[in-house]
């Protein structure tokens, strides 16, 4: 009898850690994520802490640990974007796993918010975009196109230097393919019409464009409206 005593107590105990001890990730995941359980696919919770994702591989090649102080974007730790208050949901769940892009609004939704004012976050969305892109397939490869083209068109400067920045030439070569494919229905993909607007519209954005940069942006709106990489 004493034996069956402590071990209901033991099992009270532990059942109260449980509840009252989420610890602060789980309580920044709750406070960061939204209400709406659309936000979190191929995500099943379980007594609000404990999840199970149907695909947890999806992220294999994403190159992270997970850990916000460890992983790195544009220089800046992901703790750096993801503990602003500004910082996204989907965002949020993106770089978490918790939130895999597929053919839906939410999708969309996410890769429109590179096109944001916020200086700070942009580089985190744009990463968003970018890793997106590089698992893009099938009716998802539809996706990506029109922010991308967005993005170099409001923030041409940036989109230019960041570029120059890359290593690795295939990360243009996508930019360019993925806007050549999803991301010129504004112009009906009109060669023409979507290399003049194309050029007018990040020459706009960037009155202080040096000749180089110019020049860059006319090869760049070549490549997407011809589909010549």
């Amino acid at each position: 009898m004493l034996l069956l005593r402590l071990s209901l107590a033991s099992c009270i105990i532990f059942c109260l850690a449980c509840s009252n001890g989420k610890g602060d990730l789980s309580q920044k995941i709750a406070e960061k994520q939204s209400n709406d359980t659309l936000r979190i696919t191929d995500t099943i919770w379980l007594k609000d802490t404990i999840y199970i994702r149907a695909d947890p591989n999806w992220q294999k090649y994403f190159g992270l640990s997970h850990n916000p102080h460890q992983d790195s974007v544009w220089g800046k730790s992901v703790d750096h974007y993801i503990s602003d208050p500004e910082c996204d949901a989907l965002a949020f769940d993106f770089y978490y796993g918790n939130f895999k892009p597929g053919d839906n609004a939410l999708t969309y939704e996410m890769l429109e918010l590179v096109l944001t004012p916020n200086d700070k976050l942009r580089p985190f969305y744009r990463w968003c975009l970018e890793k997106t892109m590089s698992i893009a397939d099938g009716a998802l490869g539809e996706y990506p196109g029109e922010p991308a083209r967005k993005y170099a068109e409001n923030y041409p400067k940036e989109f230019i230097d960041y570029m120059n920045g890359q290593t690795d030439s295939s990360v243009y070569f996508t930019w360019v393919e993925l806007i050549s494919f999803g991301g010129l229905d504004e112009f009906n993909y009109d060669q023409e019409r979507s290399y003049a607007e194309i050029v007018k519209r990040m020459l706009d954005a960037c009155p202080s464009c040096a000749d180089k940069d110019i020049e860059w942006i006319e090869q760049f709106a070549t490549a997407i409206s011809s589909h010549e990489l």
